[in-house]
């Protein structure tokens, strides 16, 4: 079931909300200073946050407009790349030294990529964060791509493509965006096959010059005093643009479809999806209580079942007896989402599944939400909201969103404000909006008995 859960948790995150921890006192009701945000913006461009929370780790990221979507048409599949690339060398040090120096102080680096960003994050002692800041910003601001270690990176990359083709849930979710935005959001995180060969240290190195420069530059911290970290990022060379700001991003069009990977195996992975709410929309927080109301991710009860409060996981239960899976899914990014639901289950009965799931999905248009499914939604969505709050992990990854895309924090009790807001009215208008809207339908398994999108959408 975790497959499921990792796409649609990622719509939950959804990348605008940071939380602050409460105030806590120990067993002789001595104050431990409370954590506290805070947001700078430096005269390069870079925006730096940093959270204190008085932790013995440190975490520090650097994050750049540099993902998936940004990849020029005749370089796609860079991004995978710059990922593999983490831990080659730089213009100031070997990949030798820069590994050398992490274990001697037991920190380590990783990089992530997104269809929106590329994040550079390092994790070390708080005792220890003046070296491992340096060491990040050999990795961020002067990386050096030389050409026999970008050739030992094709085969690191070959194997991340041959775990991928194994991962149907992962290339049902890349298929997913491949159809419903054919290019910015749709392009791949991973390159293709046939481009491994092209992209060489050229290619690399144009576009990293790109996009890796101040204007488009975010570093966040947490177990840091915002003061030193300000002045070890003023430290960083980040390269500038020519021009005031970056160049304007493409703004993603959502399209839809309709495509079917055939592959071999017992299972059937689906997804039928509709335009979301943009991380920027007004709408976000509605359309996430509705997901929540029709079913999201797994059972609360660790080893229990949701069927009791899932719309679409009862609808599933109801056409099979075999294993399955099924929720209701909710991406959101910058300038688009996807909405919809998404399903795993045998070959032979996935006609019959999303045949049910989809009769829930059309009556939710039809007012089937109730004051109790949003009473139920609102709790939840606070409590995953504050839940996230408690991992330094994921409030670091939800602060560099934040101050990336928008230039600005927001805490965790502003938000229960505006959920508490939100009426029943508002989410059976958005269920109308959202479901209703044009679909795209993808299928990855045996589709010996998996029906086409039109006789879906004959039968709902």
């Amino acid at each position: 079931m975790k497959s499921v859960a990792r796409p649609i948790f990622a719509g939950l995150r959804c990348g605008t909300f940071a939380t602050q921890a409460s105030p806590r006192t120990d067993a002789t009701q001595k104050t431990v200073p409370t954590s506290e945000h805070k947001l700078s913006r430096l005269p390069n461009g870079v925006v730096v946050a940093s959270l204190e929370d008085h932790a013995p780790l440190s975490r520090v990221s650097v994050l750049y407009h540099a993902g998936s979507r940004h990849e020029p048409l005749d370089s796609l599949g860079v991004t995978h790349f710059v990922r593999a690339a983490a831990n080659i060398g730089t213009k100031d040090a070997s990949a030798f030294i820069v590994a050398k120096k992490l274990q001697q102080i037991g920190a380590d680096l990783r990089c992530t990529t997104t269809r929106q960003n590329v994040s550079y994050t390092i994790n070390c002692l708080r005792s220890d964060l003046s070296t491992g800041v340096s060491l990040l910003s050999h990795v961020v601001t002067k990386p050096l791509f030389k050409p026999w270690e970008v050739d030992t990176l094709r085969h690191r990359v070959k194997l991340d493509l041959q775990l991928y083709h194994q991962d149907h849930a992962a290339r049902l979710i890349e298929k997913l965006h491949r159809t419903a935005y054919r290019d910015t959001l749709g392009q791949s995180l991973y390159v293709h096959e046939d481009c491994i060969q092209s992209i060489c240290p050229a290619t690399l190195e144009s576009f990293v010059d790109s996009r890796y420069v101040s204007q488009g530059a975010a570093v966040v911290a947490t177990g840091v005093n915002h003061d030193q970290l300000l002045e070890a990022v003023s430290k960083m060379t980040f390269t500038q643009t020519k021009t005031a700001a970056l160049p304007e991003t493409k703004k993603a069009k959502y399209y839809g479809g309709e495509a079917r990977v055939h592959v071999k195996s017992p299972l059937v992975h689906a997804a039928l999806v509709c335009e979301g709410a943009a991380l920027s929309s007004p709408d976000l927080l509605t359309t996430t209580l509705l997901q929540l109301c029709m079913g999201a991710g797994g059972p609360f009860v660790q080893y229990g079942s949701n069927t009791a409060t899932s719309k679409i996981s009862k609808a599933a239960l109801s056409a099979t007896t075999s294993p399955y899976a099924a929720a209701c899914m909710n991406v959101n990014y910058s300038d688009s989402g996807l909405f919809g639901c998404q399903v795993v289950a045998s070959a032979s009965d996935i006609h019959k599944v999303l045949k049910s799931v989809m009769t829930v999905m059309s009556q939710a248009t039809k007012g089937s939400v109730t004051e109790q499914d949003l009473h139920r939604a609102k709790n939840q969505l606070k409590c995953l909201i504050h839940a996230y709050g408690e991992s330094s992990e994921r409030v670091l990854e939800s602060m560099g969103n934040e101050a990336l895309l928008s230039g600005q924090l927001f805490p965790a009790s502003a938000v229960d404000h505006y959920v508490d807001k939100i009426t029943l009215d508002q989410v059976n208008n958005i269920a109308k909006k959202v479901i209703n809207g044009k679909p795209t339908f993808v299928v990855v398994g045996d589709l010996t008995h998996t029906p086409y999108l039109d006789e879906l959408m004959s039968r709902a």
